[in-house]
């Protein structure tokens, strides 16, 4: 159930972590999750971030057939990304005062570093 919190299940599974995931991915997983009628609750990363975020099956028993929705979405969402164009080097020159910036930044923090040596 979406929004309840539930606070300790000695039977629950971490089924899926949420750390580093985009935002599209992890509700992709959140939708899949609840058409299948399995009852789920999330965690946070906590205040600083360095905690385990995750989404977290209530019932174990439940576990294998959430592990494998979540596999059947990671596996549409790996399709889906192989079939759009590498976006990292080709997006920032397609920008370039970004890159600019980047690359001004960049050698601001470099000069800042190494200033204390000269």
């Amino acid at each position: 159930m979406r929004g309840i919190v539930y606070l300790a299940h000695a039977n629950s599974r971490c089924v899926f972590r949420l750390n580093f995931v985009p935002e599209a991915e992890a509700e992709a997983v959140r939708d899949a999750l609840a058409e299948s009628a399995i009852d789920t609750y999330e965690t946070s990363p906590g205040l600083l971030h360095i905690g385990a975020a995750g989404i977290w099956v209530v019932d174990g028993e439940d576990y294998d057939r959430a592990r494998q929705i979540v596999d059947e979405v990671q596996q549409r969402w790996r399709d889906s990304a192989k079939s759009q164009p590498a976006k990292n080097w080709r997006d920032l020159l397609a920008r370039p005062g970004e890159l600019a910036l980047i690359m001004v930044a960049i050698a601001v923090v470099l000069l800042i570093s190494i200033a204390p040596f000269f």
